[in-house]
């Protein structure tokens, strides 16, 4: 898979992308267990920007999202010794 798909498939919302496309993914994903953290948060933000249906609801699901982000990004800087 060439840099330039393996961008497209990590930039593109996951459930728009076909099933080869997501079969795709899915390897580039489980060969970075960081990279797969990242896209999870990509996907989970990107949920509570298109679900929220109140600015309340949209803060109270962001607080729980920056917890989660902020424990991945320490999970992620061990990972990678930095």
């Amino acid at each position: 898979m060439t840099e330039r798909r393996s961008k497209y498939l990590l930039l593109s919302i996951g459930a728009d992308l076909d099933v080869e496309d997501q079969g795709k993914l899915k390897v580039l994903l489980e060969q970075s267990p960081c990279l797969n953290i990242a896209d999870q948060l990509k996907e989970e933000i990107r949920s509570i920007y298109e679900t929220s249906k109140t600015l309340k609801s949209a803060k109270r699901q962001l607080k729980k999202w920056l917890i989660y982000a902020k424990l991945s990004a320490q999970m992620i800087s061990s990972h990678l010794d930095l």
